[in-house]
């Protein structure tokens, strides 16, 4: 479970039960105060030790001092003010042991601060704290466990009578329920995205979803897809949207009631398409019931059903899929289309969070996966199709370089993961910097393609035992005897660090069974959940995969 410490400078107990409405967190508040001494305690406090975030909402004045001069009309100093905004963000990267999240500065909308000046570049009050937002940014740039939230969306997406004098006056609350609760969506956001739970494909229909019309009776050339048309303009503005989110690691795919020839005709054809055949990784375009269709292309493209939103005009088809299959989000749309950008980019489950390499190519990590299985069709028995890949693994221990991508596997694979451990970043690197713990990343490459980091393997010696802490392998190169190859790597690596004994300890989850299924035939022994052999086991390297 999630743990959360909230520090502040007002009264923000409301956040509080709307966090937990949101989702099962553990929430520790000190009592409300001067910002600085809340965060000088929380080491003090073994309670709070336990936590994984902090979430630092704060007023200007409690970032610098010298702000509130501003308030008084005084001269004001930029330097002083910079100056005191450098020394609250190094009392805040003290804190490197915890993920920050920090909503950034902002003023009541009904303030005026000076009017028709408040940009002023030297006094203004909205310049000063723009610019104070924008050093804190600047200095925690390179920092990875540091999360600034947008807290003026919470303005914009509530009204004027959130911010009521009469509950500061009262109990020192500077807000009202509306920006608590927009809030807390961010918050959760925030923390889902960081651990991995964040939505990763969209499936999509295609008659008035992706372009207006039905293309099984208009025909392709009278669809409603740009061009002079205001509707034609925001079907091909949602696809703009898809296309982008795309790049961010999200994948696509179909699910459509139609004939699957004309349907793909008019993707390949219409000269007003922004999507191509290639940006969707799988579909299901006939005339079945689309909760069976997607059950079908979820189990093809091997991605859990939680992990879903599912998009689609007709709302009887929103309903049978939200009955069928309750994980998937469903999103409800408007039947006006010129919307559906708008519902698209509200979606806060689609967040990235310090987006890697594999992130980017992961469409076509996963079209070439697709042909790669179509090749087994040319073999009659899985060892020859298996030599035939020339698969090529690459060992390397945790390092800058690949602590980004460790800590997503880390932190998003669910089925083929021993314990399903869960670290932020920095919880990692403090664990790979003690002594006798080691991990590394596993890099899969083959002819098809160079698969990137898709294992990991973490270990800790105890006495003269050999623990496996981190079993982890992508599902995208399962069945490729990769798992085996990482068992006999554990058993080399026990030899060299002089071992007697290896250990692993399964922990069970809703998702990792495949895990199980796999050490229940790996060679070792079994007692409960534990799984242990000698270190000198002779364990096979599979033949077909080389090292390097």
């Amino acid at each position: 479970m999630s743990k959360i410490i909230l520090i502040s400078d007002t009264n923000i107990s409301p956040l509080k039960s709307f966090l937990t409405k949101r989702c099962d967190i553990e929430i520790f508040m000190p009592k409300f105060g001067e910002a600085a001494p809340s965060l000088m305690d929380i080491d003090r406090n073994p309670v709070n030790k336990e936590g994984n975030y902090i979430l630092v909402w704060v007023k200007p004045d409690s970032v610098s001092y010298h702000f509130r001069k501003i308030f008084e009309y005084d001269d004001i100093s930029i330097d002083k003010i910079e100056n005191e905004v450098d020394n609250f963000c190094e009392l805040l990267s003290q804190f490197s042991n915890y993920t920050i999240i920090f909503p950034t500065l902002i003023l009541p909308p009904y303030f005026r601060g000076r009017g028709i000046e408040d940009y002023r570049y030297d006094y203004g009050f909205s310049n000063i704290i723009d610019k104070m937002n924008l050093q804190i940014s600047k200095y925690f740039s390179n920092h990875k466990n540091f999360i600034m939230l947008n807290s003026n969306r919470w303005l914009y997406g509530s009204n004027i009578e959130s911010f009521n004098p009469k509950l500061w006056y009262m109990g020192k609350i500077l807000y009202g329920n509306e920006i608590f609760d927009l809030a807390s969506e961010d918050i959760i956001s925030s923390i889902n995205t960081i651990e991995g739970k964040s939505k990763k494909m969209i499936i999509v229909d295609l008659d008035n979803t992706l372009w207006g019309g039905i293309v099984g009776d208009d025909g392709v050339e009278n669809i409603k897809l740009g061009g002079h048309d205001h509707i034609g303009e925001a079907f091909k503005d949602f696809q703009k949207e898809l296309k982008l989110l795309t790049k961010r690691g999200i994948i696509l795919s179909i699910v459509s009631k139609n004939e699957e020839k004309t349907a793909i005709n008019c993707i390949k054809n219409h000269p007003e398409m922004v999507l191509t055949i290639d940006d969707f990784v799988g579909w299901r375009i006939n005339w079945k019931d689309k909760a069976e269709n997607i059950k079908d292309l979820v189990e093809e493209i091997n991605i859990g059903l939680d992990s879903i939103i599912f998009f689609d005009d007709n709302p009887y088809e929103r309903e049978r899929v939200k009955d069928s299959l309750p994980q998937i989000l469903v999103p409800d749309i408007s039947k006006d289309p010129t919307t559906y950008k708008k519902t698209l980019q509200s979606l806060n489950c689609i967040d990235s969070y310090l987006l890697s390499d594999e992130d980017r190519k992961r469409t076509n990590m996963y079209l070439t996966s697709k042909k790669r299985e179509s090749s087994k069709s040319s073999f009659t028995d899985i060892e020859s199709w298996l030599k035939s890949l020339d698969i090529k693994v690459i060992v390397e221990e945790f390092n800058k370089k690949n602590s980004l991508r460790i800590s997503q596997l880390l932190n998003k694979t669910n089925q083929m993961n021993l314990r399903t451990r869960r670290l932020s970043l920095n919880e990692l690197e403090k664990w790979v910097s003690s002594e006798n713990n080691y991990m590394w990343s596993i890099r899969v490459v083959d002819k098809f393609e160079d698969s990137g980091i898709t294992g990991i393997i973490g270990v800790k010696v105890i006495d003269n035992t050999l623990f496996v802490e981190d079993f982890i392998l992508s599902c995208r190169v399962f069945s490729r005897n990769i798992e085996n190859y990482m068992i006999w790597y554990i058993f080399e690596q026990a030899k060299k660090l002089g071992v007697d004994r290896v250990e692993a300890c399964y922990i069970k989850t809703d998702k990792n069974k495949p895990c199980l299924d796999f050490f229940m035939k790996s060679g070792f022994e079994k007692e409960d959940n534990l799984f242990y052999q000698k270190s000198g086991y002779d364990y096979k390297k599979p033949q077909f995969i080389s090292s390097r």
